[in-house]
């Protein structure tokens, strides 16, 4: 197999997540790989102020977030190699 030293992985956060997680592991093995990035791709828009007042966890910064429930599914489903490099974004 082609060595890939970087590798980045989409995560949409629905319960496919585990069966991509475990994909990119058993890619980060065979094709030794350093870096492992997730991503989650999100377009939050505008938010209207009145909604903001109305529904204020709406202007919690959604980033944050995606990170802390990707890096709990990440450690839940990860059996890649130990010693490579993984990332949020």
């Amino acid at each position: 197999m082609k060595r890939y030293k970087k590798v980045a992985i989409p995560l949409s956060l629905c319960p496919d997540s585990a069966l991509i997680i475990r994909w990119g592991a058993k890619v980060a093995r065979l094709a030794g790989t350093q870096q492992v990035t997730f991503v989650h791709p999100m377009d939050i828009g505008d938010i209207p102020e009145k909604a903001k007042e109305k529904y204020p966890w709406l202007a919690a910064p959604l980033g944050e977030q995606a990170i802390m429930e990707m890096k709990a599914a990440v450690e839940k489903h990860w059996d890649g190699p130990a010693d490579t490099q993984i990332g949020y974004r």
